[in-house]
């Protein structure tokens, strides 16, 4: 097996990301999302304007259709799911040293 390096894959993955830079479209979607292309297909007036929002004492980039763009990756986003269906969002972090 063929080891990549993260800095190859990095390019790789930009190179990817910008291909479509320029084309013309009513839908976007993020690629650096952990969900599925089907639930982050948003329409380009859901991002809009970007924005600022504060969530937790701390302030992030928002698309411009808060809510919209909430309630598309989440459905009910006010509403806290069961215990056993919550995550922090980081599911397994290693590092392999390969020098």
């Amino acid at each position: 097996m063929k080891i990549i390096s993260y800095k190859y894959l990095g390019k790789k993955l930009e190179k990817i990301q910008i291909k479509y830079n320029n084309f013309e479209s009513d839908f976007l979607v993020s690629m650096s999302s952990r969900y599925s292309y089907k639930k982050q297909k948003m329409s380009r007036e859901i991002y809009g304007i970007p924005g600022r929002i504060m969530f937790e004492n701390k302030e992030y980039n928002s698309p411009q259709e808060v809510e919209k763009y909430l309630s598309k990756l989440y459905g009910d986003y006010m509403k806290l799911p069961p215990i056993e269906g919550r995550y922090d969002g980081i599911e397994d972090i290693s590092f392999v040293d390969n020098r």
